[in-house]
């Protein structure tokens, strides 16, 4: 009489072969779909930091559009006074002083341009107009990859006079503004 108790080893190294195979297809799947929703995440909260900028320029009555080359900078520590726009894809806090929405005007053209970085893993939208953040979506995989990236080195501090024309032109790559009109770090009472 068979004592058949147990599994034998092929059927064990069978087993381990199968499983194998699904971690091979299902891991980088599931890697694929978290790097997208992270991305995803980021790209709304830019989009939540521009319109939140326009509230704030609806709201209060003193801040003046920009002529012709002037640039209006707000950072996020400025805007989003309530915190929604809190923690990154990666659960951890954005940058509030170095995440900011230039607005500017381009000839007879308004225009709204956006770089919101996360902390620790500087992972950011290093400096995006507004319709690349609006249409993030529609873009192909490469077009998504030069969207979202490590942020570069351009660091400003808790201080206007760190923000200026040449930085915001050097984050853009090319010249926006001549001039910054007005920067608004921080708010003491809500508008």
């Amino acid at each position: 009489m068979k004592n058949s108790k147990g599994f034998t080893l092929v059927e064990l190294l069978a087993m381990l072969v199968v499983l194998g195979v699904l971690m091979a297809v299902t891991v980088p799947n599931v890697n694929g779909i978290l790097k997208n929703q992270r991305d995803n995440t980021l790209v709304e909260d830019a989009g939540r930091f521009i319109e939140q900028t326009k509230t704030a320029m609806t709201i209060d009555s003193k801040i003046k559009k920009p002529t012709a080359g002037e640039c209006l900078v707000f950072t996020l520590q400025y805007v989003d006074f309530n915190k929604e726009i809190a923690k990154g894809a990666n659960s951890k806090e954005y940058k509030r002083f170095d995440s900011i929405v230039v607005y500017t005007r381009v000839g007879a053209e308004y225009k709204y341009y956006v770089r919101l970085i996360e902390s620790g893993d500087n992972l950011s939208i290093p400096f995006s107009e507004e319709s690349v953040v609006s249409n993030y979506q529609k873009q192909d995989d490469a077009t998504k990859a030069q969207i979202i990236k490590e942020s570069g080195p351009e660091q400003f501090s808790n201080d206007a006079s760190s923000i200026t024309a040449a930085k915001i032109n050097n984050l853009a790559g090319s010249t926006i503004c001549t001039s910054i009109k007005e920067v608004y770090l921080e708010q003491k009472a809500k508008y």
